[in-house]
């Protein structure tokens, strides 16, 4: 009888001290839960393909409406091709992904009537090339004998050296041998007539209410659409299209029918007063005040790299 009594006594001390110390258990758990920072991502959406209309004597340029949120740099326009990316990512030192890291690419086919997009999950298709490698960049649509290919950069996970390489947009699978990647110094070297800032036809285009950016033009927010140049001229129901859809509109130029010379002669016609025939492009060197007119695109390269070179040396 003494001995129930003294295990009675022994459980009535035990009990208080046990849901003490669960209690504290708890309260230290959590307090280390609530110490460990959450994952902040970063999140580039997908840019959807709405509405897709072609115009030109050849069809070489092409109006897309595209949702949510509109233009965004991260995306790319072939000739059949039209590529956007999705992305989850965090702020690091390194694009070598981390757990909950995704990188999709979407390829729309835009000569389709109404084109869907097909998937690819990059950061799969990469490390089913070769897992020793891991994407840190994508860059534009290379075209060539008819085909169409996206740049991507793969880096070595081991010592970080870098490696180009080429998605092919039709069969969705990485190409390395191909003869353009020998002279591929960059994921972005062969996009179309790209327009810096120091000549006037950046400026014009600029004040007509549009951004130049390589192979496309997009709105500019800040400025009105001029309806007085050749282009709302010509293409009337294209410029009702961007005035309904203004931060959803995007004009590309089509890689194998459009050179880069081609878009610099257009961009130089479309943009002249209606009854000017083009714009008589000239290039200012923001240091010396000289200035020179640029016919063709070769011209406005030239000088382009002789400008840049000036200002390095002054």
């Amino acid at each position: 009888m003494k001995k129930k009594y003294s295990s009675k006594k022994c459980i009535l001390f035990l009990l208080p001290l046990l849901v003490v110390l669960v209690g504290t258990g708890i309260v230290i758990f959590l307090h280390q839960k609530q110490s460990i920072p959450k994952k902040e991502f970063r999140i580039r959406k997908q840019q959807v393909v709405e509405h897709v209309d072609f115009f030109g004597e050849q069809n070489q340029y092409v109006y897309l409406k595209l949702s949510p949120g509109g233009y965004d740099a991260h995306i790319n326009l072939g000739k059949k091709y039209f590529v956007t990316f999705e992305r989850r990512f965090q702020n690091t030192s390194s694009e070598r992904p981390l757990d909950g890291w995704y990188w999709y690419a979407y390829i729309y086919d835009i000569e389709q009537k109404e084109p869907s997009a097909q998937k690819v999950d990059l950061y799969a298709l990469v490390k089913k090339y070769d897992s020793s490698y891991y994407l840190n960049q994508q860059g534009t649509i290379l075209y060539q004998d008819g085909k169409e290919y996206q740049i991507l950069e793969l880096r070595k996970s081991k010592d970080d050296s870098s490696k180009f390489v080429l998605l092919n947009l039709e069969s969705h699978q990485i190409e390395d041998n191909h003869p353009r990647l020998q002279n591929l110094k960059y994921a972005e070297q062969y996009r179309i007539g790209s327009l810096a800032m120091g000549a006037n036809i950046f400026d014009q285009i600029t004040k007509s209410g549009f951004l130049q950016d390589r192979d496309s033009l997009i709105v500019n927010s800040e400025n009105d659409i001029v309806e007085t140049n050749n282009f709302a001229k010509e293409y009337p129901d294209i410029l009702k299209k961007i005035r309904i859809n203004s931060d959803k509109s995007y004009i590309g130029f089509r890689q194998g029918l459009v050179s880069a010379e081609d878009e610099y002669q257009t961009l130089r016609h479309w943009f002249a007063p209606v009854g000017q025939d083009k714009l008589e492009v000239i290039g200012t060197n923001s240091y010396t005040g000289e200035t020179k007119v640029l016919n063709t695109y070769d011209e406005f390269q030239e000088w382009g790299a002789w400008n840049k070179n000036e200002q390095k040396n002054n």
